[in-house]
């Protein structure tokens, strides 16, 4: 079992983050333990709750405020398998990349 923590500092897309988490599900569903993000989107004023499990991605939810003055992108994925580098691989080609 393994983690990783993905990062952006400007706000993000949400369609970039919609594809990110539908491909994530797809390709890895099987192995992906646990997915929990705080996501500061283009779209939205509030902070955005995601969580899923496996092939599963719940409804996002919303906050009324952040609770630093750091609004920054945080997602954890906990999985199973050598998946690590293909999975920031595809954060970088679907949600950073287009932001360049």
């Amino acid at each position: 079992m393994s983690s990783l923590c993905l990062y952006a500092d400007q706000p993000l897309a949400w369609r970039s983050i919609t594809q990110f988490l539908q491909k994530l599900a797809r390709l890895y569903g099987e192995n992906l333990l646990r997915i929990k993000g705080l996501l500061h989107i283009r779209e939205s004023l509030r902070p955005v709750v995601i969580h899923g499990v496996q092939h599963y991605l719940f409804p996002e939810s919303y906050l009324d405020t952040w609770a630093d003055d750091d609004p920054k992108t945080r997602i954890v994925i906990i999985f199973e398998g050598a998946i690590q580098q293909n999975i920031q691989a595809l954060f970088d080609d679907i949600v950073l990349e287009p932001m360049h």
